[in-house]
Parts: structure tokens; C-alpha cells; sequence
């Protein structure tokens, strides 16, 4: 900047100083309320982000996890953050707890015979099969390794995830 002063004889003189403008107010930013979203196919989800942010000369809002990062099952904390052009900045938190809600498929095999061993009795091996997004177990009553009597056994497969 340039001041000059004039005086009422048209006698000047000038001076030249520099003013820089600071901005030192940080950012505000205000986070969403914890929230679910339910696992996808691949037994993730990437977040959406969500927080909002003001200031007076303009920001930027990052995430930690980014927003395009995988989230696993469970609670996830998200930390997001506001950076002005100077620097400033302002942090918080929310929680995305990610839920499987897809139940697992299970296919048992159809009724089949066996043989009896030398004690008159068989141990089944199981034979079902089960998917899931988010990877499944299967449980047999009775178990696998118990002996089966004669005659039919009724045999509950159960899938969980």
C-alpha cells in the first residue's frame, strides 16, 4: 500500500508499507451421530463421510479412514478433519459400525444310505455346504464324529455367520 500526503501548497511526500492479512481463526466442523450401514457382498463398506465444515476464508474436509477405504465388520471410528487455506484446522470423530445382516445359505445334501462298520454303527461326515458375504461355519446335531444307530438318523446342519 501507498499513502501519500498532500499538503494545502501541493507539497508531498509518499510511504510504502505492506499489510498481511492473517487468518487465525480455525475451521468448525460439526461430525454426523454414529451410524450402521449393513455389510455388502463383500462384507464392507466404505463410508460416506458426512461432517460439515465452516469458516470464514474456506476449507477442506479430510477423512481418516479415507471415505473410498473398506470398512470392516464392527465399529469403525472415522476422524475427520478441516483445513483452511492457512492451516487451521478442526477435528472430530463419529463411529461407523458396519452390520451383517445377510443370513447364510445352506444346502444339505439329499437323504443318502450308509454302511454300517464292523460295531454296527457309521459316523456321518456332514456334506453340507453353506455361503455368506461375510464367510460362514457349519454345526451338525449330532456331530460328525458321534456314531449314528441304525436305521434313519435325522442329521441338523446349521449355518451361521
Amino acid at each position: 500500500i501507498t499513502a501519500t500526503a498532500t499538503d494545502s501548497f501541493g507539497n508531498t511526500d509518499s510511504c510504502t508499507f505492506t499489510v498481511t492479512v492473517v487468518d487465525n481463526t480455525d475451521p468448525i466442523i460439526t461430525c454426523p451421530s454414529d451410524y450402521n450401514v449393513f455389510a455388502d457382498s463383500t462384507c464392507m463398506v466404505s463410508h460416506t463421510g458426512g461432517a460439515a465444515a465452516t469458516d470464514n476464508c474456506g476449507t477442506s474436509i479430510t477423512y481418516i479412514p479415507q471415505g473410498t477405504s473398506n470398512l470392516s465388520l464392527g465399529s469403525n471410528t472415522i476422524t475427520a478433519t478441516a483445513t483452511d487455506s492457512f492451516g487451521n484446522t478442526d477435528s472430530c470423530t463419529f463411529t461407523v459400525t458396519v452390520v451383517d445382516n445377510t443370513d447364510p445359505i445352506i444346502t444339505c445334501p439329499s437323504d443318502y444310505n450308509v454302511f454300517a462298520d464292523s460295531t454296527c454303527m457309521v459316523s456321518h461326515t456332514g456334506g453340507a455346504a453353506a455361503t455368506d458375504n461375510c464367510g460362514t461355519s457349519i454345526t451338525y446335531i449330532p456331530q460328525g464324529t458321534s456314531n449314528l444307530s441304525l436305521g434313519s438318523n435325522t442329521i441338523t446342519a446349521t449355518a451361521t455367520d
